[in-house]
């Protein structure tokens, strides 16, 4: 990796909307679609309210159907696009799958009022 990129790069760090610079162990991702390609990143502590919070915006632009899906990532590898691996390897997986929860609940209210790995 060029060595001028590595000094100016900056990882980033949780979303959460209380301005958390905790590096992120999970990523949270919305279903394909019409929402492809929109995620969070978060720190273990924020990780209900960036979850919550996604699953919002998401649904207040209509998006209703599937799977939220939360992955725990490397933290020192949060999946920055366009970067290869060390020694030039493709990008390695975006993470590991450890739960997920609808959009909105089968009886559709809403949320379901607890996240379930």
């Amino acid at each position: 990796m060029n060595t001028s990129l590595a000094q100016t790069l900056t990882l980033p760090a949780c979303q959460a909307g209380s301005g958390c610079r905790r590096s992120p162990c999970f990523r949270i991702q919305l279903p394909g679609g019409q929402a492809r390609g929109r995620s969070a990143l978060a720190c273990g502590t924020h990780l209900g309210e960036v979850a919550r919070d996604l699953a919002a915006w998401a649904r207040g632009r209509g998006f209703i159907a599937g799977q939220v899906t939360v992955l725990a990532i490397d933290p020192r590898r949060p999946g920055l696009p366009g970067l290869p691996e060390p020694g030039g390897q493709e990008p390695s997986r975006p993470g590991i799958v450890v739960g997920s929860f609808p959009l909105v609940n089968p009886g559709g209210r809403g949320p379901l009022p607890g996240w379930r790995p």
